[in-house]
């Protein structure tokens, strides 16, 4: 997910942003609420924090600024460390040493080598493993936990790691874009109701998506059933669709 990514990396790059968190944080909100009137969701702290997580760690990939301003400055500084060092007559920069302790302090983890200290992505890594562990750390119930394990599935983050497939499957329609992120956030999906079984039906979606007698649950097998089947033909095998009973 774009929504900007790399221009906000190449001013985050280009300056110390991390000391300013007032300026960050208007560029949070304004991201945030672009978010939610794309998707047409509210978010609350907890699954805000969440979509900005990778989605290999459970997000969506909508990166916060400032929670990529510390990585971005710390890697620039160290790909052009040389060329600063001669420019400034080998004079120490406090900035970069105050950045380097500050991401020690909240990673407690070692720098990257010299040879890759230039690459965002090392540095970044270990901070989104910091505010994971936080998310993880304020949700209370099981069940909010166990969401938050599967979406860090390699096979739940697929969706949002690649280009959206009509072939595969994975070109969604505006409202099911909008359900697929909210059950991934664990927001309200639906309104409460009575299901067809007579159980009530949650906000979450989940009765709903596992009711034996709800249209959803068929559709689902039906649509896997038609992927293996088509994959298997183009493969060469013969493969016929049982039909509908």
């Amino acid at each position: 997910v774009s929504l900007g990514h790399p221009r906000a990396i190449y001013e985050l790059r280009a300056g110390a942003s991390f000391r300013d968190p007032v300026a960050l944080a208007e560029f949070d909100s304004s991201l945030r609420s672009a978010v939610e009137s794309s998707l047409n969701i509210r978010l609350d702290d907890k699954s805000w924090t969440q979509c900005t997580l990778p989605p290999l760690l459970g997000g969506i990939g909508v990166r916060a600024p400032s929670q990529l301003a510390l990585s971005a400055f710390i890697s620039s500084s160290a790909s052009t460390d040389e060329l600063a060092s001669t420019i400034c007559n080998g004079a120490p920069d406090t900035i970069i040493t105050t950045a380097r302790s500050m991401w020690e302090g909240l990673t407690q983890s070692s720098p990257p080598p010299d040879l890759e200290a230039g690459k965002c992505r090392l540095w970044q890594g270990p901070l989104d493993k910091v505010h994971r562990a936080r998310l993880q750390t304020s949700l209370t119930s099981t069940r909010d936990i166990a969401r938050l394990h599967s979406a860090s599935t390699a096979e739940a983050a697929e969706l949002y790691r690649k280009p959206p497939s009509t072939r595969d499957g994975t070109r969604l329609t505006d409202p099911e874009l909008s359900i697929a992120i909210g059950l991934r956030l664990g927001l309200p999906v639906a309104k409460p109701a009575t299901c067809v079984c007579g159980s009530q039906l949650d906000t979450q979606g989940d009765h709903a998506l596992s009711c034996n007698h709800g249209v959803e649950r068929h559709r689902r097998h039906g649509e896997v059933n038609k992927r293996i089947c088509n994959a298997s033909s183009e493969a060469g095998f013969l493969a016929v669709l049982e039909p509908p009973s």
